[in-house]
């Protein structure tokens, strides 16, 4: 977790028990009375990055813009306190990556030439839904129509949980390259499949700014950091391919020796070699250091994702309601 994530996620808790503790109090903030509350709504349009796996170098933040996607989200938030507004929301979007093209075969300090060789691929869509305290840098004291006029910046952290499912397009012999789970597959032979719903905790920043009495805009950028390593169904070793009960299961779990990088297109020329199983007893062929036992497939690390973009409100005021009484 980089020194940004650190610094957004402490100054925000910090923020709101303070604000939470001076409102038990009465503390300096004896003006701001429940009618100066208010409900919004919005919509959101973003960007989603992944990081993981499948990124150019092995670190967070490592990310290649081709593989940038769009996502689309909805929320509604109460704004409590002077500082402090809770908000819940839901968003849709497309994680994708590939190591041919996403990585570079010359980079042996980063790992890109081992992802290029590895040759993976997947694309995943994320059902996300979040809840966080948006802390304001500036407060306002006033009510819905006298906010300030000039940008408010925000931290905000929170938790949230979304629902994932993995893909990856099948290799040639299999009736075409069409889309397939790969979750149900259990390419890492794992004892069971992993679980299609993850816990997610959102930290970022943004800042608002008022557009007129009722709509505000913002931007807005937030890491998700999940408690999965297999947003890219990519965590562990290769292991003996003649484990594996399935020949998709098998073909997907050490693609290194395939000619072609499906997601892109483009055509390989991988050197391969033949070694037998000690399970089953039969040839394969992988590339050096690829699809037998003990090499290494992925990082044990946790996957990330990050959500940038555009936001746009609008507040219900409770005083214009009361003009109808």
């Amino acid at each position: 977790m980089n020194r940004f994530v650190i610094t957004a996620l402490v100054v925000t808790l910090v923020a709101f028990c303070q604000q939470v503790t001076a409102q038990r109090s009465g503390g300096g903030l004896g003006k701001f009375t429940k009618s100066k509350r208010y409900i919004s709504v919005g919509l959101t349009a973003n960007a989603i990055n992944y990081f993981g796996d499948i990124v150019p170098k092995n670190r967070a933040g490592s990310f290649d813009t081709d593989f940038t996607r769009p996502n689309v989200g909805f929320f509604v938030q109460k704004r409590l306190w002077p500082r402090i507004t809770i908000r819940m929301g839901g968003a849709w979007g497309v994680l994708s990556g590939e190591d041919h093209t996403t990585s570079d075969p010359d980079d042996f300090e980063h790992g890109g030439a081992f992802r290029y060789k590895r040759n993976l691929h997947f694309r995943n869509r994320i059902y996300d839904l979040t809840t966080v305290a948006v802390v304001d840098i500036i407060q306002n004291r006033g009510l819905a129509e006298r906010r300030p006029d000039s940008p408010i910046p925000y931290l905000l952290a929170g938790v949230g949980a979304f629902y994932h499912n993995p893909q990856a397009l099948r290799p040639e012999g299999f009736e075409g390259s069409e889309w397939v789970d790969l979750r149900p597959l259990r390419t890492e032979n794992q004892e069971r499949p992993y679980s299609e719903i993850e816990i997610s905790f959102p930290v970022g920043l943004g800042v608002r700014y008022r557009l007129s009495e009722s709509w505000d805009i913002a931007f807005e950028i937030s890491y998700r950091f999940t408690l999965t390593d297999y947003l890219d169904d990519v965590s562990g070793d290769y292991i003996d391919l003649g484990e594996f009960d399935s020949d998709l299961a098998r073909a997907l779990h050490d693609r290194s020796a395939e000619p072609v990088a499906l997601l892109s297109g483009e055509v390989r020329s991988p050197e391969t070699i033949s070694y037998n199983s000690a399970v089953d007893g039969r040839p394969y062929e992988v590339v050096n250091g690829y699809g037998m036992p003990n090499n290494r497939r992925g990082a044990p690390d946790n996957d990330i994702f990050i959500v940038t973009g555009f936001q746009i409100s609008y507040i219900f005021n409770k005083r214009g309601f009361y003009k109808f009484r």
